[in-house]
């Protein structure tokens, strides 16, 4: 399953990416600033440098969730 994921930074949004690359998602995630050194070389994990107000249509045409 390809998954998008905004706030996968965050204090709760990490562990839900967490449990998706566990579970072997593709995941998609949005940040806003810099990724932690923990998150940035997880398999199957694109991350995405913008906001909520970007248009992220490509994308999420490509996501199940």
């Amino acid at each position: 399953m390809k998954v998008f994921i905004t706030g996968a930074t965050g204090f709760l949004g990490r562990y839900v990416l967490l449990a998706a690359v566990a579970v072997g998602h593709k995941c998609y995630c949005m940040h806003r600033s810099f990724v932690p050194a923990e998150l940035q070389n997880l398999d199957n994990v694109i991350w995405l440098k913008g906001g909520l107000r970007d248009d992220w249509t490509d994308i999420l045409n490509d996501c199940d969730a």
